[in-house]
Parts: structure tokens; sequence; C-alpha cells
């Protein structure tokens, strides 16, 4: 079900407002892709580093600093899987969202921790 990690990002505050070129420039990711708040580093291994900042305070989701979000070839069925198993999603009717390049679904593990599943399109 799992077939990798397909992002890692950090959520922040929009307080420091040159965050994405410290990123870029001193630890060297190269330009991002942008996209309003998110910033995405295509790193040369495949993988995916972003910065997520949005203005205000944010879900509660939002709120926690780093997410992962596991690569899937069918959220859907994915999904169908996790809930079978006891699995809790951030949204109880249709936890699935377009988030651009992806759909994503957003749930718990028995600690509290926010994860994903993502199926890129």
């Amino acid at each position: 079900m799992i077939t990798g990690v397909d992002v890692v990002y950090i959520h922040g505050q929009s307080k420091v407002r040159d965050l994405p070129d410290w990123y870029a420039e001193v630890l060297g990711l190269g330009a991002p892709c942008e996209s309003g708040h998110w910033h995405e580093y295509a790193l040369p291994d495949g993988s995916r580093f972003a910065l997520d900042l949005p203005e205000g305070s944010g879900s509660q989701v939002e709120r926690q600093p780093v997410m992962i979000s596991f690569r899937v070839d069918d959220v859907r069925r994915a999904v169908l899987i996790l809930r079978e198993r006891g699995v809790s999603f951030h949204s109880s009717e249709d936890p699935i969202m377009d988030v651009g390049p992806a759909w994503v679904a957003t749930f718990r593990d028995p600690e509290g921790t926010w994860l994903q599943i993502s199926q890129p399109k």
C-alpha cells in the first residue's frame, strides 16, 4: 500500500519572510517551485521537501511543525484499508483533498501525530 515517502514538509508561520531563500541558498536546495504559501524543492534523488507558510494560525493540522506524507498508488483504496484497520481521518466524510499535484488524506497515529497519504496525479 505505502510505496515510499512522497514529501516531508515544515509548517511555518511566515514570520521569517526569507525562509524559502535560506533553504535554497544556505542549504543549496535550489529555487523552489512556489504556489501561494507552498514552496517545494525537488531533490536530486527524486524526493521532495517543502515549506508550507500559510498566513494566520492555521488549522490544528497546520500547527504541527513537520508533516510526513507517505506515497500510495491508490489513495481511495488506501483510505478504505486504513479505515478497516481503525484509522480515523481528519475529515470523516470524504477525507481525500485535491492539493494541486496530489490527492491527500490526513490522519493521526496513536500518539496524535498528524500524517498523510498522498497519490501524485
